[in-house]
């Protein structure tokens, strides 16, 4: 197996000063008569701004050979799509890059680590599982300035329980001191979480349509995005500590800030094959998550005023006089996950919600239009 024509598809900067970089790596299988492509590789990285000046001038190129998945999330993911002829199942692949906002900031802060390696492998579950792959390993990289074995058993720990409870193995890792990278006391966490979903039950939002509902799932925090902005709000506006209570809440700043990222495995896989898509929300909040399940022709229109957003959004919004349109692109606003389904399925899809415990509400309508994502005052 070799890879040639390497190709890059795309780079750009987003609002946030991170440089986003795509391409694409045709995969071919050598013979003595011939060559076929047996796959190609899609892989997106997020670069920090300090590598910038190496890659600004690379030279364009389009890609060549089908492409099954890209996603524009800031996150690197990898997806191979095995020939179809053949019925082999696709796997995908998230691979690890340093996420800053994530909550390790606040955990080392806090000096408490049981929780972040749990909103790790949750929030890679859920990544796979809007494609309808069901998660079969995981792996973690934990690296640090030097190595405090107490820590990283703690944050290690954390990894094993999220993936004991989606029945899949700590297949490995990685452990790393890199004294001249990272401060006393600083650590870094990334994992790579291995799916595997049958190409007939893949769900790749093709299906949606004028007339599909949407499905908003409760979220029960902050879900490990928009941490750079709650810091500089909470910590340098509102001048608060982690021990002070998060206002209006009745609990810490610590203990709402590392609230464990929800899974939503169980209360979406037994309706998997009800939905027509699915949208994880995470960095992009809603508008920059559901627009990527959006075939051409049609707009999902979201009801503001349709769910109760979380009064810690609210504290967050007025303490740091962050705009509503800010606070949209930013964070979930209490929805974690939306799922776009048929009208005669929406009773089943909430049923399997609450049977897991979870909240749900419709919260808009995919209308015709040209593949946005509006919000309108509910009812209107």
């Amino acid at each position: 197996l070799a890879s040639k024509q390497v190709q890059r598809r795309d780079i750009y900067r987003d609002e946030e000063g991170d440089i986003h970089l795509e391409w694409a790596v045709p995969l071919v299988v050598s013979g003595a008569q011939s060559e076929r492509v047996a796959a190609v590789v899609v892989l997106r990285v997020t670069a920090q701004r300090f590598i910038f000046p190496l890659i600004q001038n690379w030279p364009t190129a389009s890609a060549s050979g089908e492409t099954l998945l890209v996603r524009r999330d800031g996150e690197s993911v990898l997806f191979l799509n095995e020939l179809r002829h053949r019925k082999e199942m696709p796997m995908t692949m998230r691979l690890p890059v340093p996420e800053p906002e994530l909550p390790a900031a606040v955990a080392i802060r806090a000096n408490r680590h049981g929780t972040v390696g749990e909103d790790l492998v949750n929030h890679c579950v859920n990544d796979i599982l809007v494609h309808g792959a069901t998660p079969i390993g995981f792996l973690d990289y934990f690296a640090s300035g030097r190595l405090d074995p107490a820590v990283a058993a703690e944050v290690v720990s954390g990894v094993a329980r999220g993936c004991t409870r989606h029945g899949m193995p700590l297949v490995g890792g990685e452990t790393a001191e890199m004294p001249d990278v990272y401060r006393a006391g600083e650590y870094d966490l990334a994992g790579t979480i291995l799916g595997v979903v049958g190409e007939g039950e893949a769900i790749h939002g093709d299906q949606v349509r004028a007339g599909d509902v949407l499905v908003g799932f409760a979220a029960n925090g902050f879900h490990t995005n928009g941490y750079s902005l709650l810091r500089r709000v909470l910590f340098g506006d509102m001048a608060l500590g982690l021990d002070d209570e998060f206002p209006h809440t009745g609990r810490s700043v610590a203990d709402v800030l590392l609230d464990v990222h929800r899974s939503y495995g169980a209360a979406l896989w037994p309706v998997r094959t009800a939905v027509h898509a699915l949208a994880h929300v995470t960095g992009g909040g809603i508008p920059g998550n559901l627009v990527r399940v959006l075939p051409a022709g049609v707009d999902a229109v979201v009801e503001d005023g349709s769910w109760p957003v979380p009064v810690a959004c609210r504290v967050v919004q007025e303490g740091g006089g962050v705009g509503t349109r800010e606070m949209r692109r930013v964070f979930n606003l209490g929805v974690g996950l939306i799922a776009v389904c048929p009208p005669d399925a929406l009773e089943r899809v909430r049923a399997a919600a609450a049977a897991a415990r979870i909240d749900t509400w419709p919260i808009g309508a995919v209308v015709p239009g040209r593949g946005a994502v509006r919000w309108e005052p509910a009812g209107s």
